[in-house]
C-alpha cells in the first residue's frame, strides 16, 4: 500500500490565499506514492532551521543559502525536504521562488515541534498547558505555510512575518517529536478512562490508548486549521523504533520496549488528503539492532546479519493497509561511535565515503522493503549534538536504484 498524495488537478476553486491560486485536493490511487498523476517514491533530506557553528535558534540563513541548497538537493536526486519545525519566513519565500516555472518542484514536509521538554518534565501529556502549547504551535505552523502570520520576535523560536503561500508544494504535514516511552506509559495509565475523540476530520479508534487519543485530537486540529485554506494534505505523525507496534525480545533496555503508539488506532474521517505512517528508523539505535538475535535473519551480500531490513520487513508487515515512511535515517561520520550496528552501520566512526555508502545501502533497503519514501538526517552539519550525530549529506546517498 502507498501513500496517496491527493490532488484535485482538474476543479480549480480560484480561491486565492495569499500570492497562490488554491486546487482541491481528491484521491490519486496507486503504486507507492501519487503525485501529480504520475508515480513517486518520495526521496528526501531533513533540513535545520540554522548553519554550522549556530547553534538551533539563532536562524543565521539567508535566501541566498536557501536556493544555493535547494539546487544542491536537487542536483542529489531528491525530490522533497523534510523541516521538522517552522522556519524563518525566508525559508518559504525562497522555495515559492525556486519552484516558480519548474515542471518538477521541489516540495516540503513541514514538521510541527511539540512541547517535548515539558512533556518529559511532567511526564503526562495531558497536564496542563501542554495541549494548549502544542495547538499554537500547530496554529503557527499552518499559518506560516500559507503566508498568512506576523510572529512576534522570541528567543530561539522563529517569528517574522510570513506573506509567501507555499501550500502549493507542501506534501504533508508531520506532527511531533520522538515521543519519550516513560511518559506515553504514564499517561496511558494516569488517563486510562479517557473518551474516545471523535473529531471533525481525524479520531481516535476504540482500541487507541489514552495518548493515542491525544494525538488524534492533535491532527484533527491540525486538518480543521488547514481546512480554512481550502486544502487538505497528507497527515501523519512522528513515531520511532523505541515506541513502535513491535515487540523486541533481545532488547535489553526495559524503556525501549516499553509501550507503543500505534498510528492504525487514529483514523482519518473525510479527509481526502490521507494519512500514513512515519518512522524514525536508524541501523543503530536502540541496541536491538546490534544484539537481538529475531532480527537476525537476513543476510547481506557479504554474509553478514542485516538486522535493518529484518526490520523494515517486520514493522511493514504490521501495515499492510496503510503506507508508511521512513523520515529519518542514515549514520553520522562522527570520530567517536555511540552506538554500534550490524554491518558496521555504527553511530560515527565513518569517513565521508563510507557513510555515503551506507546511506545508499539503508536507502536502498527501504525501498525494496516497500515503503513509500525515505528522508535522510541530516543535510547541513548539526555540531552542537553531543552524542556522536555529526552528518553530512554526501551526492552519493541518492545514487541508488530504485525502480
Amino acid at each position: 500500500m502507498a501513500l496517496y498524495a491527493t490532488q484535485a488537478r482538474y476543479v480549480h476553486s480560484g480561491e486565492r490565499h495569499g500570492d497562490e491560486i488554491q486546487d482541491r485536493w481528491r484521491p490519486v490511487h496507486g503504486i507507492r506514492a501519487r503525485w501529480n498523476v504520475e508515480e513517486m517514491f518520495v526521496k528526501g533530506v531533513n533540513l535545520g532551521a540554522t548553519s554550522p557553528g549556530h547553534y538551533p535558534g539563532e536562524f543565521p540563513l539567508t535566501k541566498e543559502d536557501y536556493l544555493r541548497w535547494f539546487q544542491q538537493i536537487e542536483d542529489l536526486g531528491a525530490n522533497v525536504i523534510r523541516v521538522y519545525t517552522v522556519h524563518e519566513p525566508i525559508f518559504y519565500s525562497a522555495l515559492v521562488e525556486y519552484n516558480r516555472g519548474r515542471e518538477q518542484p521541489l516540495y516540503f514536509i513541514q514538521g510541527i515541534w511539540s512541547p517535548e521538554e515539558e512533556l518529559i518534565e511532567k511526564q503526562d501529556a495531558y497536564a496542563a498547558h501542554i495541549e494548549q502549547t502544542f495547538k499554537q504551535e500547530i496554529e503557527k505552523a499552518v499559518s506560516a505555510v500559507y503566508g498568512d502570520a506576523d510572529i512576534p520576535a522570541k528567543q530561539g523560536e522563529s517569528s517574522g512575518k510570513y506573506k509567501t503561500n507555499a501550500g502549493k508544494y507542501l506534501m504533508a504535514w508531520h506532527v511531533g517529536t520522538e515521543w519519550d516511552p516513560a511518559m506515553v506509559d504514564n499517561t496511558n495509565a494516569k488517563h486510562a478512562d479517557v473518551p474516545q475523540y471523535k473529531g471533525a476530520y481525524f479520531s481516535a479508534s476504540p482500541e487507541a490508548s489514552p495518548f493515542e487519543n491525544w494525538l488524534a485530537e492533535l491532527l484533527d486540529h491540525a486538518a480543521v486549521l488547514e481546512k480554512k485554506y481550502g486544502w487538505e494534505h497528507p497527515m501523519t505523525f512522528t513515531n520511532w523504533v523505541t515506541t513502535d507496534v513491535l515487540d523486541h525480545p533481545g532488547e535489553p533496555l526495559y524503556e525501549e520496549d516499553l509501550v507503543s503508539v500505534d498510528a492504525r488506532h487514529i483514523q482519518p474521517e473525510a479527509w481526502q488528503g490521507g494519512y500514513f505512517a512515519a518512522y524514525h528508523v536508524y541501523p543503530y539505535y536502540p541496541d536491538l539492532f546490534h544484539i537481538d538475535k529475531t532480527l537476525q535473519t537476513i543476510k547481506d551480500e557479504n554474509g553478514e546479519y542485516n538486522t535493518y531490513k529484518s526490520y523494515l520487513r517486520k514493522l511493514k508487515a504490521e501495515f499492510s493497509d496503510m503506507p508508511v515512511m521512513i523520515t529519518e535515517y542514515g549514520v553520522p561520520s562522527s570520530l567517536g561511535i555511540s552506538h554500534l550496528g550490524m554491518g558496521g552501520r555504527n553511530q560515527g566512526g565513518h569517513n565521508e565515503v563510507e557513510q555515503g555508502d551506507i546511506d545508499a545501502s539503508l536507502t536502498q533497503d527501504i525501498y525494496d522493503e516497500g515503503y513509500s519514501g525515505a528522508i535522510v538526517f541530516m543535510w547541513q552539519d548539526e555540531w552542537f549534538k553531543k552524542h556522536g550525530t555529526r552528518c553530512h549529506w554526501k551526492s552519493r546517498l541518492i545514487a541508488v536504484h530504485i525502480g
